[in-house]
């Protein structure tokens, strides 16, 4: 760059900021105190809501948490009564003519566990469902289905006028 530009550059004054167009307005005192109340007065509005839904939800999980463990338990005890069962025939006639003790006693363990993950799947999953509906969000399908319009015309079978032609009378 040569110096004769540098000066050229220098001479000439720099655009001045121009003063804002938009003003920034500052809330004032009256104004926070107005959101204050506003919000005060909304909260006063739906507390017991928020209230009667959280104890609502609570109560749901508290049942089935309680159902689960009764139930689980129940399924552990039905199993061991079926494992004390196989124990007591071991040493008759019947013992032996049964299936190896100790592959009674696995496969009644296993059907144990599933009949336990089960039971946990479908009461923790209808509590969860119940907890939704709780917060009123709709899982299920909207009945009848909405089909839009343009897919009604397409799928709709096309009706033909029956006319007598000519040949056939």
């Amino acid at each position: 760059m040569s110096l004769s530009a540098v000066l050229l550059a220098a001479a000439t004054p720099s655009p001045s900021p121009s003063p804002s167009e938009t003003a920034v307005t500052v809330p004032t005192l009256q104004d926070a105190q107005e959101g204050a109340t506003n919000a005060a007065s909304w909260v006063e509005q739906n507390w017991s809501t928020w209230l009667a839904i959280g104890l609502r939800v609570l109560l749901i999980v508290v049942i089935a948490v309680v159902l689960r463990m009764t139930v689980r338990r129940a399924i552990t005890k039905l199993i061991d009564r079926m494992n004390r069962t196989v124990e007591s025939v071991d040493g008759t006639a019947l013992g032996g003519l049964l299936v190896n003790a100790e592959r009674r006693r696995q496969r009644s363990q296993a059907i144990g566990s599933v009949l336990r993950s089960v039971a946990s799947f479908v009461i923790l999953g209808t509590a969860a469902l119940m907890v939704l509906a709780t917060f009123e969000i709709n899982l299920a399908p909207s009945w009848p289905p909405r089909v839009s319009r343009a897919w009604r015309s397409v799928s709709a079978p096309a009706t033909s006028s029956r006319t007598s032609s000519p040949a056939s009378s």
